[in-house]
């Protein structure tokens, strides 16, 4: 002990934190009983589901939900999760079903080797810890999530390295055993999957836990889409590279039933996708307008940067990962080319996100058809459309004189605001 210095003296000082108790009438308990009833009733039908990507799907749809879950029906959510063993047997079959590698194909002479099924049972038995993390990150309070994400995207980063091994060691032992198969790439891509969902989660986390600024919804949603253009990519590779193996040892006519096929599943992902990116492309275009109008500004920093603010919201959770390499600001300014916008007539501007939002508009009505009882995609549809006649009205010279700051308004969707001229 060091004397006269106390390194939790502040500590001793502040006052606790005030917590008033209330008793809640008689109506409002029973209001209460009733919402945690039926949160309950939700997770027992979520260990009800019959494979693990409709059960990781229900997890993440329940942890969006509003209001936000309690704490005993998230615990009750991972507790019945873990007690069914779904994130360790169910992998096998996800990643079967996401992109068909040779190991996992009961007609290949590889899936038969027992050094093989070794290899796999470790990477597996890995995969399943690192998702009961991702499991756990997904139940907590949201405050925690960015905070606690490094350490999963540290698990997630570690198993990057291993998977990629892996399929070039399988690779090489199926090309003497199976010739007409290949094994390049198929975990990773498996895995990366994953790491992707992870990474748009915590970069629109920011949106709801209220951390950004004004000024920064540019380079984040600028980020944003690059993350979505990864999510497409990695859903059309793994569609091809499945059929590719389907294909394998199919002969005649059933080749082009099979080159039909489509995976409902990675239509409506790749549908989702490409709408939450049509509307960030949107929302950096419509920012970029203000910016020419006089209408937003970039504020000057007294201590700092845009630079240093741009690394401090992605370098330190992004770095660890070999794919997709993380972002720098030099990159940003390079790819966005500021100077040139600023040079674009605002109407020029205005339409090319109007178009965005009339492409996103068309992706989600198809949606609307194909899951019905979606809560996200009446949200983004309404983001959408408002957008996109927000800016029809701007390009034709609605409030062009006026030098106020646009309003961003995230009571439709958290991490999608509908843009209000002012």
């Amino acid at each position: 002990t060091m004397l006269g210095f106390d390194p939790l003296l502040n500590q001793h000082i502040l006052p606790p934190s005030p917590r008033v108790p209330s008793i809640l009438s008689r109506q409002q308990a029973m209001a209460n009983l009733s919402a945690v009833t039926a949160e309950l009733g939700d997770v027992l039908g979520t260990t009800q589901l019959p494979n693990l990507a409709l059960t990781l799907d229900a997890v993440w749809n329940f942890s969006w939900r509003r209001p936000f879950p309690t704490v005993l029906s998230r615990s009750y959510l991972l507790h019945f999760i873990w007690e069914s063993n779904k994130t360790e047997a169910g992998l096998r079959e996800h990643c079967r079903n996401f992109c068909a590698p040779p190991s996992l194909n009961s007609k290949t002479q590889l899936s038969s080797k027992g050094d093989v099924q070794r290899y796999l049972d470790e990477f597996f038995r890995f995969s399943g810890q690192a998702l009961d993390d991702m499991l756990q990150l997904i139940c907590m309070q949201r405050s925690w999530h960015r905070q606690k994400s490094l350490s999963v995207f540290a698990k997630f980063s570690q198993l990057q390295e291993q998977s990629e091994h892996l399929d070039i060691s399988l690779n090489d032992i199926v090309q003497t055993t199976d010739p007409e198969y290949h094994h390049g790439g198929y975990l990773s891509s498996w895995l990366l999957h994953f790491v992707l969902r992870l990474m748009c989660h915590y970069v629109l986390l920011g949106f709801e836990l209220e951390l950004y600024h004004s000024c920064e919804y540019h380079y984040v949603y600028w980020y944003s889409d690059y993350v979505f253009g990864w999510v497409s990519g990695c859903l059309q590779a793994a569609d091809k590279v499945r059929k590719q193996a389907e294909l394998a040892g199919v002969k005649g006519s059933k080749k082009t039933k099979v080159l039909k096929k489509v995976d409902k599943d990675k239509e409506v992902a790749l549908l989702l996708t490409q709408a939450k990116q049509a509307i960030s492309r949107g929302l950096m275009r419509m920012i970029e307008s203000f910016h020419i109008s006089g209408k937003m500004t970039k504020p000057t920093f007294l201590y700092g940067s845009e630079r240093s603010r741009f690394d401090h919201r992605f370098h330190p959770a992004f770095a660890a990962f070999e794919r997709p390499q993380v972002r720098t600001y030099d990159q940003y300014l390079e790819q966005v080319d500021i100077k040139h916008v600023m040079d674009q007539p605002v109407a020029t501007v205005l339409k090319f996100a109007l178009d965005l939002f009339s492409q996103a508009k068309l992706n989600l009505e198809k949606l609307e058809k194909l899951l019905p009882e979606d809560p996200e995609v009446p949200s983004l549809l309404k983001v959408a459309k408002t957008n996109a006649v927000v800016a029809k009205l701007a390009a034709g010279g609605h409030k062009a004189d006026s030098k106020e700051a646009p309003e961003f308004d995230f009571s439709a969707h958290r991490h999608f605001p509908t843009v209000r001229l002012r």
